[in-house]
């Protein structure tokens, strides 16, 4: 398969599922907001992103966002291997 015909593929899939295809691209936008902000003040002032979160949420609150992103990262672990 040719990189066009994967192209002419997918928008016709596109095509087909309009709505379906509107609320993934939607989800999409909603989550990346919020990365784009995490790592624009991280990058600013050169922190990571637990010392970002104890200003959010104290210093024991902090634990439950590492916690889950840590959860994420096991499971794109496992995607990946």
């Amino acid at each position: 398969m040719t990189l066009l015909e994967g192209i002419r593929i997918a928008l016709s899939a596109v095509r087909a599922h309009k709505l379906r295809s509107f609320l993934v691209m939607l989800g999409n936008v909603i989550v990346l907001i919020p990365m784009v902000l995490n790592g624009h003040a991280g990058t600013k002032y050169g922190v990571p992103f637990p010392v970002l979160a104890r200003a959010s949420f104290g210093i024991k609150g902090a634990h439950i966002p590492s916690l889950l992103r840590a959860l994420v990262a096991c499971g794109w672990f496992g995607i990946q291997t």
